[in-house]
């Protein structure tokens, strides 16, 4: 089940959220995931529609003012995305990013 931006400000705020995962994708979008409980649930608009941007930039200035935890950038092994091979094969790439701006 996917959350919008106001459900995540509110989880944000309550200290709900284990950690808010930015996934860097082919064809250079990044999809906004919280987790929460160890469920990752991605970010989407008042219509339903999963969130998608083109820079890490747009991300966090999407997020300024909402939330004041650390974003994590997860890059998944390019050679397993060209493959199709399983995730659980190797570890993505992930990096701890400061504070939204």
């Amino acid at each position: 089940m996917a959350v919008t931006l106001d459900e995540l400000t509110e989880l944000s705020a309550r200290g709900a959220l284990d950690a808010l995962r930015v996934h860097s994708l082919q064809g250079g979008y990044y999809l906004l995931q919280a987790v929460q409980g160890g469920d990752r649930r991605p970010v989407r608009d008042e219509q339903g529609v999963v969130l998608l941007w083109r820079s890490l930039l747009q991300v966090r200035q999407c997020l300024e003012g909402r939330v004041t935890m650390p974003l994590e950038l997860w890059h998944a092994e390019v050679h397993e995305e060209l493959c199709g091979l399983p995730e659980q094969r190797g570890e993505a790439c992930r990096l701890s990013l400061a504070n939204p701006l």
